[in-house]
């Protein structure tokens, strides 16, 4: 199943890239796995669908399969898990 991240539907950063969901789009994109974005307005994060997915009501979560991540390091390791090309050459052998 292709993984559903969210983002701002208007950047507070103008798209500098400095918002989190480039973390993860990031990962997502150097291991070649599709994925696809729900975008958010600032009202929407605040809502009780996306405080189920994020209690802090905030961008981004990872939703696959079930599985709803919403802190950026486990889903870089969810992306990993995936697809060995994320994870550092070093590790690659474990």
């Amino acid at each position: 199943m292709t993984p559903t991240i969210t983002a701002f539907e208007s950047s507070p950063d103008r798209g500098r890239g400095l918002a989190r969901d480039m973390r993860v789009r990031w990962a997502l994109e150097e291991a070649g796995q599709p994925y696809n974005v729900r975008l958010l307005s600032f009202a929407a994060m605040k809502e009780s669908a996306h405080l189920a997915l994020h209690p802090f009501g905030q961008i981004p979560t990872y939703e696959e399969d079930g599985l709803a991540l919403f802190e950026t390091s486990s889903r870089r390791g969810q992306s990993s898990s995936i697809s060995r090309s994320a994870m550092p050459a070093c590790c690659r052998k474990i």
